[in-house]
């Protein structure tokens, strides 16, 4: 990730446990979302490959993960895209 000027800065999760915490409707009790945190990548790379964000959202459902952004749909797939995998 440092090739690309992607630094880590943090990381954040949660998790729903009650259906009063659901946010969207596709939440789900047990869902965990967690965002890496880090500064955006470098000019270069936005302009050649990926226009992202530094900031990669993704969900856990069911042992699975989901990319929720484009940031996390490229570390994911490689993809520079904002069709995302649908969870179930």
């Amino acid at each position: 990730m440092q090739s690309i000027g992607l630094t880590i800065t943090g990381a954040q999760a949660y998790s729903y446990d009650s259906k009063a915490e659901l946010e969207q409707p596709s939440d789900k009790v047990g869902d965990l979302h967690f965002t890496i945190q880090g500064a955006e990548p470098s000019p270069d790379f936005k302009r050649t490959t990926c226009d992202m964000w530094g900031d990669a959202d993704f969900m856990k459902r069911n042992g699975k993960f989901y990319e929720e952004n484009r940031t996390a749909n490229w570390l994911m797939t490689g993809e520079c895209s904002t069709r995302f995998a649908k969870p179930r």
